[in-house]
């Protein structure tokens, strides 16, 4: 409530968790409540500034739409003073009423940082816009935003979106199925409200079940929506067999993009128009993909993120996006101007399928927050090298951003260059002290140093971070320090925290393959083939067959998941090297390390090291296998204590060995074995 003193401030915060309808909610309010006749999200990203809102909103109400107006208006905007540009705002929202519009500021990752601080771009909005007195805005974010003061006595208002209560849940499913002409019993709707758990999209997830399969079905079969997360739309985009292989091909690149114009979408395809068109009608029906307001297509908002995560494990043709999107805004294109109006969304688009194709990007229009985006992908596809590269141009741009220095940190510390990293984590300490002990234990983790890594965590844990990430992580470490029980503690948090989270299934296969549990490692293995890609799960099965001994299939599936990525993560190369080195198919291993270099070079060290030593002992050359051996800088693990038995052992053996090398062999291997 507003403390009767002071007028109404004309913006407001919602908050909770993903999922729990939080944009529907500002939506509707914005309808009914307000009796505006539209909500427009302009989503807020890592490195945005007030200059940068300034042109996205400028790009939705600015009297012409083109890729030269926002290079000009991105030029004007970042040679005015932050006053100047919280008055062009100001302006454009004035538009927006008129207009009897309200805008949606959505937290995408540069509104509000690890500590629920809005940054200070957006903490100046705010009260430009509460000093407006006229303007209507409301901010959606998944974290709880820090208080701050609008005026002496009053408060921003926030309001957190909490589940359903019991009765509010059977209420929603209760008119969800009156509108759907359903007829569901008291005890049905019961059943349906105990398994929804109070999520607004699980309801109408369970209604639509119901439509679809039949109550009978639904209700008898809880597992359709016991424990709803957005594993439920993955398990039903999976395993639905509607989807055509154009519509699995239309859903691998939508996904990648704010929206596409359907002619770039048929063309990057290389598949018939016609055809095309026919198949995104289907898919506008299944309510898989909105129409948006350009006219372009986009993957109906509450599942875009989990259509990536099952159609985006398909090959992405960026180059030929990036042609397709040249070749549109050519046909486009007249007297210098253009015939319609293209969206920014679009010449945004066309520069990450630069980025991402490796083509030269010249002086194409990009935002910050283009090359933040860019620099996580990068990271996350495991091209460290780019991604620093990214990374750097964006930090110039945005000196201290935090999720910069976060991703600089640790695309440094996987290409080992500690140093580096160090400083940025240093950086990263002025900003979040619970992400700095974060990025410390994962630096020391990538040492080998699990036990203080460990200790890292826990104080992370300790400051308040949450979430799977830093759960699994903490619990790999102590798994690996042998403290099984503090392992399982956290492992069952992360899976708490996102029960569908691809690296903590994975995790869970790895520890019962250690556990020699194979029995629940392949029922882990198929819950992990709905949300991950098929080279991983074939590497995964790969080292389940290790695991149990039969090393000819499990060199097979270490080879499929070669041939199935064309860029293979580290892991994927070292399993097949390994498995390659166990069934002596020793040509194949050389295959391995060639890859292995051209893609990791000078990456984890100490395992390439390890395995060029296996290798070289399986060879039959102790010699060089000890050579390589010798490179190891963290030798007291598990795994190199063996491989350093086996080749000594192998040299003891060896006629070329002298006594007096042969007395530091011994020396050496009594060490090893003490250790």
């Amino acid at each position: 409530m507003t403390p009767s003193e002071h007028r109404p401030p004309g913006i407001v915060a919602l908050w909770g968790l993903p999922g729990i309808g939080r944009r529907t909610l500002a939506k509707r309010v914005v309808q009914n409540v307000l009796d505006f006749q539209r909500a427009v999200v302009v989503n807020v990203e890592p490195g945005d500034s007030v200059a940068d809102i300034r042109v996205k909103i400028s790009a939705l109400y600015g009297d012409v739409k083109e890729p030269k107006f926002y290079i000009n208006e991105l030029s004007i905007a970042d040679s005015s003073t932050e006053s100047e540009n919280l008055e062009a705002i100001i302006d454009y929202m004035s538009i927006a009423q008129a207009n009897r519009e309200v805008l949606i500021l959505n937290d995408q990752g540069g509104m509000i940082d690890d500590e629920g601080r809005f940054y200070d771009d957006i903490r100046e909005i705010i009260r430009s816009i509460f000093n407006s007195i006229d303007q209507r805005v409301v901010l959606v974010s998944r974290r709880k935003p820090e208080q701050i003061t609008l005026e002496p006595g009053l408060m921003l208002p926030s309001v957190k979106i909490e589940r359903l209560s019991e009765e509010g849940t059977r209420t929603l499913i209760r008119q969800l199925a009156a509108r759907e002409k359903l007829s569901l019993s008291s005890s049905e709707i019961e059943t349906l409200s105990s398994r929804v758990k109070g999520y607004p999209p699980a309801a109408y997830y369970a209604v639509e079940l119901v439509k679809e399969y039949g109550k009978d079905a639904v209700i008898r079969n809880g597992k359709f929506i016991l424990d709803y997360r957005e594993g439920s739309f993955l398990r039903l985009l999976e395993n639905d067999n509607k989807f055509s292989d154009t519509q699995r091909s239309i859903l691998s690149i939508l996904p990648q993009f704010e929206e596409l114009p359907l002619s770039v979408i048929g063309g990057s395809l290389s598949i018939n128009q016609d055809e095309v068109d026919i198949e995104m009608m289907k898919l506008v029906d299944l309510a898989i993909v909105s129409v948006m307001p350009s006219g372009y297509y986009s993957v109906a908002d509450p599942i875009q993120e989990v259509t990536h995560k099952v159609f985006g494990k398909l090959s992405i043709p960026f180059d030929r996006i990036a042609k397709q999107i040249d070749s549109y805004l050519e046909d486009k294109s007249e007297n210098g101007g253009f015939s319609e109006d293209i969206p920014l969304s679009l010449v945004r688009a066309r520069y990450k399928s630069y980025i991402l194709s490796g083509r030269s990007r010249g002086d194409l229009f990009h935002m910050v927050s283009d090359l933040t985006n860019i620099q996580q992908e990068l990271y996350h596809s495991q091209d460290y090298e780019r991604s620093i590269e990214i990374g750097l141009q964006a930090l110039e741009m945005r000196p201290g951003h935090l999720d910069i220095l976060k991703f600089l940190a640790r695309a440094y510390t996987q290409r080992e260059m500690y140093s580096d990293a160090e400083f940025a984590i240093e950086s990263v300490k002025k900003k979040s002290m619970k992400e700095a002990r974060f990025l410390e234990g994962f630096l020391l983790r990538k040492k080998g140093d699990t036990a203080n890594a460990a200790k890292r965590y826990s104080e992370a844990i300790a400051l308040g971070m949450g979430g799977a990430a830093i759960h699994r992580e903490l619990g790999q470490c102590l798994y690996e320090e042998n403290d099984f029980k503090g392992a399982a503690v956290h492992l069952q948090r992360a899976r708490e925290a996102d029960p569908d989270n691809k690296y903590v299934i994975d995790f869970e296969v790895k520890v019962a393959v250690a556990e020699e549990r194979f029995e629940d490692a392949e029922l882990l293995l198929s819950k992990l083939s709905k949300v991950e890609d098929e080279a991983r799960v074939e590497h995964r099965r790969s080292t389940i067959l290790l695991g149990q001994g039969k090393l000819d299939e499990a060199f097979s599936a270490a080879k499929s998941a070669m041939e199935l990525d064309k860029h293979p993560q580290f892991e994927v190369i070292t399993q097949f090297i390994t498995t390659a080195i166990r069934t002596r198919n020793l040509d194949e291993a050389k295959k391995g390390f060639e890859r292995l270099s051209q893609r990791f070079k000078g990456i984890r060290s100490d395992i390439q090291n390890g395995l060029w030593a296996r290798y070289y002992l399986m060879s039959g050359d102790p010699l060089d296998a000890y050579s390589f051996w010798s490179k190891i800088k963290q030798k007291k693990t598990l795994i190199h204590r063996r491989i350093g038995e086996d080749i000594i052992v192998d040299l003891l053996k060896y006629p070329g060995v002298d006594a007096d090398g042969r007395l530091r062999y011994e020396a050496e291997l009594r060490e090893i074995r003490n250790a």
